[in-house]
């Protein structure tokens, strides 16, 4: 999840050293009241476009992925495609630029299933870090908000050997504001050495492509 977005900076820590936690799921009764902002045209407005959505919840054929969390919970999720806006969101670690310096980008899954962590791994051997809690999960959706704020859905359009390719976007404005959408491919256990997960990797991107979304840019990899 990339939700340690602009809006959220002050609840977010700095650490030298963060480990990773082992995934556990639960589902979790809807808390908050999930409201859709209906768009037409992605990356210009910072809300969800529905019919964007839409169109990706097609790309399954009335089968769309369950239990994305309780198969999230069996490893690190690794990003190794994304795109700008999702990175240019982050709070300024880096003069200029979130990404300056950026050596890895993993997520993991509380134990008890209720919250997800961001670690921003720089190569100045600075991490930032962000938690969210877990709202609720759908058919290739998974919500996920940050109290106080926004609700943020992370959307499957692609998923294959361990490989994802997800939308995430808010579902509607806050005072303290939004951020525009975006796609990002991310990596289940990723091993740079797995040729199923790379040539995944490529057919995600060819989705991308196809669905005119290809604003992405390749995340360094170089993990703890």
């Amino acid at each position: 999840f990339t939700h340690a977005h602009i809006i959220h900076h002050h609840n977010l820590t700095f650490l030298s050293v963060c480990e990773g936690e082992v995934f556990s799921y639960r589902m979790l009764a809807v808390t908050f009241l999930v409201v859709l902002a209906i768009t037409s045209v992605p990356f210009v407005s910072a809300i969800c476009s529905k019919s964007l959505q839409d169109k990706l919840l097609l790309i399954w054929h009335g089968n769309p992925p369950e239990e994305i969390v309780e198969t999230w919970m069996t490893g690190k999720l690794t990003t190794v495609y994304i795109s700008p806006a999702l990175v240019e969101a982050q709070p300024v670690l880096h003069t200029g630029d979130a990404s300056q310096g950026l050596s890895c980008y993993q997520t993991v899954v509380s134990q008890d299933g209720v919250t997800t962590t961001d670690y921003w791994y720089y190569t100045n051997k600075t991490t930032l870090v962000g938690s969210y809690n877990i709202v609720m999960e759908v058919p290739s959706i998974v919500t996920v908000i940050e109290p106080e704020y926004s609700e943020m859905h992370l959307q499957v359009f692609f998923l294959r050997n361990g490989v994802y390719g997800l939308y995430e976007c808010d579902t509607y404005t806050t005072e303290e504001g939004s951020y525009t959408p975006g796609v990002m491919i991310r990596v289940l256990n990723y091993d740079k050495n797995d040729k199923l997960q790379a040539a995944a990797i490529q057919s995600a991107k060819a989705v991308l492509d196809k669905l005119k979304l290809n604003d992405g840019v390749i995340v360094p990899t170089n993990c703890p």
